[in-house]
């Protein structure tokens, strides 16, 4: 039986700053639809869409777009970046895109860097929504996650660089999901 969960991204693309990094992002949903741009927790990347029902983003004609903040992913790493350098990077990324405002939606460890494009960038965004938010961790640069253990490293690995593999292993369950 076919699964008839589309989880596959309909852009993946790796862009060069102007500074010279590289930032990924994927989308996903319908090209022309409303732009949410997404800023993932702690150990997710552009690979996660938050929903198993990722077909609604193109029934209800939702372009959802992720990205991999610096270090994760296919972003370079950005040693000693601010919240600030990330709110260059996000206005690189929508000009990149042709999209002058867009609604925009974090969870976790994305929340602070969501309120930095609020404060530093109002202009381009539509509507922010902040799901379970953390205050950003005080000090020079951002750290965006704790300290890892071996497992939690290992899961964080698998998160970024094994796109699907939770799809595949709880796809029976997102499939009830959708049944029911």
């Amino acid at each position: 039986m076919p699964n008839p969960i589309k989880n596959e991204p309909i852009a993946e693309e790796v862009i060069t700053l102007r500074c010279g990094r590289n930032l990924a992002y994927c989308e996903y949903g319908s090209k022309d639809g409303e732009p949410i741009l997404f800023f993932s927790g702690a150990g997710f990347g552009r690979r996660y869409v938050p929903t198993p029902f990722p077909n609604h983003l193109e029934e209800l004609s939702v372009r959802f777009i992720t990205v991999d903040r610096p270090g994760y992913g296919a972003s370079d790493p950005q040693p000693g970046r601010t919240y600030r350098d990330w709110v260059g990077d996000v206005e690189q990324l929508l000009d990149y895109l042709g999209l002058s405002m867009v609604r925009f939606l974090a969870h976790s460890a994305g929340t602070p860097h969501l309120a930095a494009v609020c404060a530093f960038a109002p202009r381009r965004v539509v509507a922010a929504a902040l799901v379970c938010p953390v205050a950003p961790i005080v000090g020079d640069p951002p750290v965006d996650r704790p300290h890892e253990n071996w497992t939690r490293g290992f899961a964080r690995f698998c998160l970024l660089h094994l796109g699907g593999v939770l799809d595949r292993l709880f796809g029976a369950v997102f499939r009830k999901w959708q049944a029911d």
